[in-house]
């Protein structure tokens, strides 16, 4: 592959391809790191030939982010610990930011505590795209889609020691509620050696948005659908938050993939029938009466047939 023109550092190659573009002649990372490599430079005003010092928030600010977003971590605890379970003893160390890329937790392999800190990565320490250009729980906040950022990959030079995997995780609302991130030194091979990684890390990130769902709409009827019965429970499955009388409060993205829908206004403040064609039982009797029922359920729109359970909480 042919390389750059002459750079004759990393900073240099950044600015190259972030100030001028890729060009075929180049030898560049995939787009979604030369975008980065441009929107640092040209919106964000960043310099690749800087030494950044880490920006750590104040202990009394990480606690009051913490504290707003309490719900929210202690849904992703569980599965960050899962993670972490398969993943042990590899030199990784696993993070969980909010929507500004502010790390609220982090679990690391022992012994490596010391060395994750000197390079910026601990609780407190913010990680978004215009504060340390491109890196994983930046770039997967700005792009609002799993990334690798593997070693030269990143925009400063200090930060190519590290390999990075993030997924973002989304609310209710479709919103991003913050990144989970994997993170480790001196990984060799290209970025693709991560996708295995990168698989694990976003299908833990589901299940945090899962459980999150799960976790705020606690108090209302919860719908579950897929046409397959054995993707449900396994929290793969489409999910919608009802009223008492039908109304459609919260989905998640698989109801609007499940229904063909990409707005989510298109199908909120509807009413349950508007959508499924139900039996009769569900549309006489009020949702908090059903208990926990199965019903096959019909998309009018498509006609796809779906098995539904109900859920109410008690």
């Amino acid at each position: 592959m042919a390389r750059l023109q002459h750079p004759h550092s990393h900073a240099e190659r950044v600015m190259l391809v972030g100030a001028h573009g890729a060009s075929k002649s180049m030898d560049v990372p995939h787009e979604v790191i030369s975008t980065s490599w441009q929107r640092c430079i040209n919106d964000f005003g960043l310099d690749p030939a800087d030494k950044p010092e880490s920006e750590i928030i104040e202990a009394s600010s990480l606690k009051a982010r913490r504290d707003e977003m309490h719900d929210f971590i202690n849904v992703a605890r569980g599965e960050c610990r899962n993670l972490y379970e398969q993943i042990s003893q590899s030199g990784y160390t696993i993070a969980l930011t909010d929507a500004e890329g502010v790390i609220l937790e982090q679990l690391t392999d022992s012994g490596l505590e010391k060395a994750f800190k000197q390079c910026g990565l601990l609780p407190g320490s913010v990680w978004s795209e215009k504060r340390r250009g491109t890196n994983g729980m930046g770039t997967a906040l700005q792009v609002s889609n799993p990334v690798i950022v593997h070693r030269e990959d990143h925009f400063y030079d200090t930060d190519l020691g590290l390999t990075c995997t993030s997924s973002p995780i989304f609310d209710p609302h479709g919103k991003i509620a913050g990144v989970l991130d994997v993170s480790a030194f001196d990984m060799g091979g290209s970025w693709q050696s991560q996708i295995h990684t990168r698989a694990l890390v976003q299908m833990a990130a589901n299940f945090i948005e899962y459980h999150y769902f799960q976790q705020l709409y606690q108090d209302h009827t919860l719908l579950r659908f897929h046409p397959r019965s054995e993707f449900l429970g396994v929290g793969t499955e489409a999910l919608m938050a009802l009223d008492d009388d039908g109304t459609i409060l919260a989905v998640n993205d698989k109801t609007l993939g499940q229904l063909g829908y990409e707005d989510r206004n298109r199908i909120l403040g509807r009413h349950i029938n508007d959508v499924f064609s139900l039996k009769e039982e569900m549309l006489d009797t009020r949702f908090s009466q059903l208990g926990h029922r199965v019903f096959p359920v019909e998309d009018i729109h498509h006609g796809r047939r779906y098995l539904a359970p109900i859920l109410k909480e008690d």
